[in-house]
């Protein structure tokens, strides 16, 4: 039997989600006058589909602006990199699992190294202190840790300097701990220092804990020449808690 008037004034404003002041047909739809109308519409969603069955998707651009980098692989802080920015570049280093399991391996050649030339050992804690520091000592191994990473459009590379022992400096006057200095140094701005003849590119960390200099590679070299009668002096300094004009260095990159 065919269906009453309100049966199908209920299929026909459902379907169509018309308004309500919209009149219902005054005939009544046959049978197979409907199952045509399904078949229709089953037709066309089906039409619709095969492009997304096959895998057929349009790109959605990243909603990142140009330079800021958020898909790198997440350390143990989750950080982006900023092209503007080059502490971000650093943090995101020091961040990385790259650079903890290659820090620990300097901290097992250096303890190796120390039984062998009978200066005493290192248990290879991240929290534990070394042995004194001389000035003259020269180690076996490289000092430094090297690091690259990279996302779909963009290679980024890191050279950490004497990862271990501004590792232990900073433990020594940076209260803070490693997890804070990582964050502070994640977003930085550009600084208008004064004084000064090298005409080097300064930045600030945005809390304000931090000065960011440019080094040339003259001052690079000099600094690798009396890194370790640097990093003794600054601990004799601590140690004994006695003032300084030097400026403390906590880290190299």
């Amino acid at each position: 039997t065919a269906p009453s008037t309100s049966e199908v004034r209920g299929e026909v404003y459902t379907a169509a989600e018309t308004p309500a002041t919209h009149e219902a047909p005054k005939r009544q739809l046959s049978e197979p006058y409907k199952s045509r109308s399904l078949v229709r519409n089953k037709d066309y969603n089906e039409k619709k589909r095969p492009s997304i069955q096959k895998g057929f998707f349009i790109p959605v651009p990243l909603p990142f602006n140009t330079g800021e980098h958020f898909t790198l692989d997440c350390g143990q802080i989750p950080l982006g990199i900023y092209e503007s920015e080059p502490s971000s570049i650093i943090a995101y280093g020091l961040n990385s699992v790259s650079y903890r399991d290659k820090l620990n391996a300097l901290l097992r050649l250096e303890k190796t190294s120390k039984k062998g030339n009978n200066s005493g050992t290192f248990s290879g804690d991240l929290a534990e202190e070394d042995q004194s520091i001389k000035s003259d000592y020269v180690p076996d191994y490289e000092e430094h840790i090297d690091l690259e990473f990279e996302d779909s459009g963009t290679h980024f590379y890191c050279k950490v300097y004497y990862a271990q022992q501004f590792m232990r400096l900073r433990q020594k006057i940076y209260s803070e701990g490693e997890d804070c200095f990582i964050r502070s140094l994640s977003r930085c701005v550009d600084w208008a220092a004064r004084g000064g003849k090298t005409r080097a590119i300064f930045r600030k960390v945005l809390d304000n804990q931090f000065i960011i200099k440019q080094m040339s590679r003259t001052e690079v070299d000099s600094f690798v020449t009396f890194a370790n009668g640097y990093f003794a002096y600054i601990k004799n300094m601590v140690g004994d808690q006695k003032p300084t004009a030097l400026a403390k260095v906590l880290g190299v990159y």
